[in-house]
């Protein structure tokens, strides 16, 4: 070993070296030597004082010899006792290395572990985040379906309305190219027969009594005759044959119901009637067909014994019974 090739040569005296060892000391070696016991030989014969002097001043080659091999045995016990105490204090230093690295391991893998469980419960909130996310994705994927439905819908009813819109346009167009239209309002030729419910409002009144008050009657019938004349009837009132006047219709005929008598003696009295239209209903096919009919009529009685002359005009206005 390197140690031992630095220490001190075994055969070569020692210039430090301290004296041999004497009697029983300078037999028995240290105890935790493994070198041979070497026996000094006794010193040369002479006086007491001579060999005194002499082992002061130099000493025996087998003493040198001993003393080389304790001094190489006590050098290697050094060694041994450093190097045991270099390799005691590095294990004591590689133990607490590893006792700063196991404790800096353990402290990585808490917060590690703390680290997994945070990432765990951040990847679980992500989680129940994307589901949230997913229904809601899903409540609007359907929402956005139906209004796409709907819209649809809507679409088709616009397209309707629109087309519905043109046609009227169109028709608009047509009708404005047929004005001015010229609506003739005679009653000539216009289907009348039927019946109408009557009502009568006083407009004049000259008789002694009786002003005041209508005809109970509340119907008026237009007829055809054999001869295909129009006539009317109102029941109580008149019933005559009408004329035709300047698009109008005209009757005239004597009535003993109109007037009440004179005593015992039936009074008459003369009535007319003329009828025009008030409002006439032009159909698709050009048709015209009077909604309503308006009336004049007028009752006259002259004098009958102690009863005097009367004159009375009456509105009347004819609705079709349909």
């Amino acid at each position: 070993m390197s140690d031992q090739t630095d220490g001190p040569d075994p055969t070569e005296p020692a210039a430090d070296a301290t004296p041999a060892p004497s009697g029983d000391d300078a037999a028995t070696p240290p105890a935790d030597s493994t070198a041979p016991v070497v026996t000094p030989p006794p010193p040369a014969a002479a006086d007491d004082a001579t060999a005194a002097a002499g082992a002061a001043t130099s000493w025996p080659t087998s003493a040198k010899v001993w003393v080389g091999i304790l001094a190489v045995i006590a050098l290697l016990a050094g060694i041994a006792t450093i190097v045991g105490l270099s390799q005691a204090s590095s294990s004591d230093d590689d133990k607490d290395i590893v006792a700063e690295e196991r404790d800096a391991a353990i402290n990585r893998a808490q917060s590690a572990e703390q680290e997994r469980d945070e990432i765990a419960m951040t990847l679980e909130d992500s989680e129940a985040t994307v589901d949230t996310l997913t229904n809601e994705l899903a409540t609007t994927a359907g929402e956005l379906d139906d209004a796409q439905a709907e819209n649809e819908v809507l679409a088709a009813a616009v397209e309707t309305e629109r087309s519905r819109a043109d046609e009227a346009e169109a028709q608009l167009a047509a009708v404005g190219e047929i004005f001015p239209i010229t609506v003739d309002t005679s009653l000539v030729g216009l289907d009348l027969a039927g019946s109408y419910t009557i009502s009568f409002e006083e407009k004049y009144c000259d008789f002694a009594t009786g002003c005041g008050t209508t005809p109970n009657a509340n119907e008026a019938i237009i007829g055809v005759t054999p001869e295909n004349f129009l006539d009317i009837t109102i029941p109580g009132i008149l019933q005559g044959g009408l004329f035709a006047v300047n698009g109008g219709l005209y009757a005239i005929t004597d009535s003993e119901t109109a007037i009440p008598p004179c005593g015992a003696v039936p009074r008459r009295g003369r009535v007319t009637i003329t009828i025009w239209p008030s409002r006439l209903v032009v159909a698709e096919d050009g048709t015209i067909v009077p909604s309503n009919l308006e009336a004049s009529i007028t009752l006259d009685a002259p004098t009958i014994n102690e009863c005097p002359s009367g004159l009375v005009f009456w509105g009347a206005t004819l609705t079709p019974n349909t």
